[in-house]
């Protein structure tokens, strides 16, 4: 049978799925349960502990109330103010360039009526009654301001606030738990008048001494006043001040030193790390995020390597080498909202074979699936994606994993790394569409069937581990096997012994090893019938990406909720459609997909399709 020829590196899509709940999640730990989360723990804390969760707690509200009156002040534009002219990332210029972490935001890019087209899309009431999401939103800011500092948004923000906001993070590191330490903060505003933010700043100290119960003092570096909350330690002081055309928040004075000497030397914006993947995502974007993915991903290595062991770590060392920066941005689109993001690639860590693994040209599983479709997800080289995540499970469970590998060849004759998965060197595909046979769909009560389809260069070889397979199912009592052909190929229906219901169907068929979960679902895939690729819903969701974005995940939000619902009674039905439906109605589809690495550099875009008729 077929020979495993492992490749150097894992499948880059596939890392990317591997990492992104973790990073993620960490980061959400430490910008929501770290820092500003008042559990148990917190509330229990001495009262020194409670004066730093206090300050704290201000400033992040200051912060988000800041954020909601620039949102609204802009979008209201009330003075037509369009200052292009003026750098995208100005916020980014008080940021040092050592900065991890960054995230900036140019309400400049979102017009009202873009705003409410997507706000109405939601809210049936406010469409009926034509309500300005901007005017909604100015009427609860004003409440909001009020009631935390006393403070106006309409009288003490809005006369001198400009579009740009940016928020850095450097010096952060991870202990052996996953919690974040060490890390200061940057909070960055744009000024459109430096006059009346001074008076703001100075209205805003009173009210934070009042709140507090304790003073400031004042600083001078650079020319710069930074104003600082006194306190016996200084992890408990809040920093801000106005240096040039930016207000600066921080929890520490260092932080903010370290703004000024970036917006008077080499900052974030400078970098060309920064400047070569922000400039790959398109200029109508309302939200940047950029992760300097070498100090990013080092940091995360040796929680790794705490957590779970040198094997672990050095697999996640190993895959990381392969992308350093990492950008994001945030648009508003005719169909929805769009998310594009730009990798760059350390071409030293991409093997030979990692190009070939990336989708290009028209994709053949498209061609062949039924144009209902609901779900269609697909790649190249599942051959690699199966190394990868073998290279994973070994790290962490060793001789067991190996043991439970080998078990499996002497229970079904056949090795599922070198006779199955080293031969799927092709297209892949997992295919979600609308089904009522099958085990699924019978003993769970879900009208959707599931398929695996991917491409061979050993067909013969799968026709031998499918019989293999077959007869050793049947040795085992896991059911009775059905062998079936038609004119594509081989299969199998693998029969559940009491029920007489289908548990799935496999085979081999045009070069395809397939997977499904009903023999009508394969026969569906095969028929002679209008393709998925025919699809004008799947045709209009392409044309609205790029062009060399080539396709990689495709969703029939609105076509999964149809075929649930068909399972509901009348009564679930109507609780489902006052319940949920409202929120879910505007999602139409989604979809996302991929360049392939071109001069060190890969890009994808995603789309969140909403109906705003």
């Amino acid at each position: 049978m077929g020979v495993w020829a492992q490749p150097t590196h894992p499948h880059i899509p596939a890392l990317v799925l591997q990492l992104t709940f973790f990073q993620w999640s960490q980061a959400a730990k430490f910008l929501v349960g770290k820092e500003f989360s008042m559990n148990e723990e917190l509330l229990e804390a001495p009262v020194e502990d409670n004066h730093r969760i206090r300050n704290i707690t201000m400033l992040a509200g200051v912060s988000i109330g800041l954020i909601i009156a620039v949102a609204a002040f802009i979008l209201l534009d009330p003075f037509g103010l369009n200052l292009f002219g003026r750098s995208m990332e100005l916020a980014a210029q008080a940021m040092p360039p050592d900065v991890v972490f960054y995230m900036g935001v140019d309400l400049r890019k979102l017009q009202s009526e873009d705003l409410d087209t997507i706000v109405w899309a939601f809210s049936e009431e406010l469409k009926r009654d034509q309500v300005s999401a901007i005017d909604k939103m100015e009427e609860e800011f004003d409440g909001i301001l009020e009631d935390a500092l006393g403070l106006s948004y309409t009288e003490d923000v809005k006369p001198w606030v400009g579009g740009a906001i940016g928020f850095g993070m450097t010096g952060l590191e991870m202990d052996m738990w996953a919690d974040a330490e060490g890390a200061e903060i940057i909070l960055a505003f744009e000024v459109r008048d430096n006059g009346r933010a001074d008076s703001f700043l100075e209205k805003f100290k009173d009210r934070l001494a009042e709140e507090s119960g304790e003073g400031f003092s004042e600083q001078t570096y650079q020319d710069v006043t930074i104003h600082i909350l006194d306190t016996p330690h200084e992890y408990e002081r809040i920093a801000f001040c106005r240096s040039n055309d930016l207000i600066l928040f921080s929890l520490r004075e260092s932080a903010l030193k370290g703004a000024i000497d970036a917006q008077r030397g080499e900052s974030l914006g400078d970098s060309p790390e920064f400047r070569e993947v922000i400039g790959n995502l398109p200029s109508d974007r309302i939200f940047t995020m950029f992760i300097n993915g070498e100090r990013y991903f080092n940091i995360f290595s040796e929680t790794f390597s705490w957590m779970y062991g040198p094997d672990l770590s050095d697999l996640y060392n190993e895959s990381t080498e392969m992308m350093s920066d990492i950008a994001m941005g945030l648009s508003i689109a005719d169909v929805g909202i769009r998310m594009d993001m730009a990798y760059k690639i350390n071409p030293e860590a991409i093997s030979d074979e990692i190009p070939e693994s990336f989708a290009e040209g028209e994709s053949r599983t498209a061609n062949i699936l039924p144009e209902d479709t609901l779900l269609h997800f697909y790649s190249y080289h599942l051959d690699l994606v199966w190394q990868s995540m073998i290279d994973a499970i070994s790290a962490m469970e060793g001789e067991d994993f190996e043991e439970s590998m080998e078990m499996i060849e002497l229970t079904f004759g056949f090795d599922l790394g070198d006779d199955l998965f080293a031969t799927l060197d092709g297209e892949w595909a997992i295919a979600m569409m609308p089904s009522s046979s099958g085990y699924l769909s019978e003993f769970f009560d879900v009208p959707i069937g599931f398929s695996l389809l991917a491409e061979t260069s050993d067909p013969n070889g799968l026709m031998e581990v499918s019989e293999a397979f077959s007869t050793n199912a049947e040795l085992q009592g896991l059911g009775e096997v059905e062998k079936w052909q038609d004119e594509h190929g081989t299969y199998y229906d693998l029969i559940d012994m009491f029920s007489g219901t289908a548990i799935f169907t496999y085979g081999v068929g045009d070069d395809l090893f397939v997977i499904a979960t009903s023999k009508d679902v394969l026969e569906e895939i095969f028929n002679d019938r209008p393709s998925l690729s025919e699809s004008e819903h799947y045709q209009r969701v392409w044309r609205s990406f790029p062009r060399d974005i080539a396709p990689m995940v495709y969703i029939d939000i609105q076509g999964f909720i149809a075929n649930i619902r068909e399972t509901m009674s009348p009564d679930e039905r109507e609780y489902f459609d006052d319940e949920v439906g409202s929120s879910i109605k505007p999602l139409t589809f989604f979809a996302a997909g991929t360049t392939r690495p071109r001069n060190d550099l890969m890009r994808a875009t995603m789309i969140l399709f909403l109906e705003t008729d």
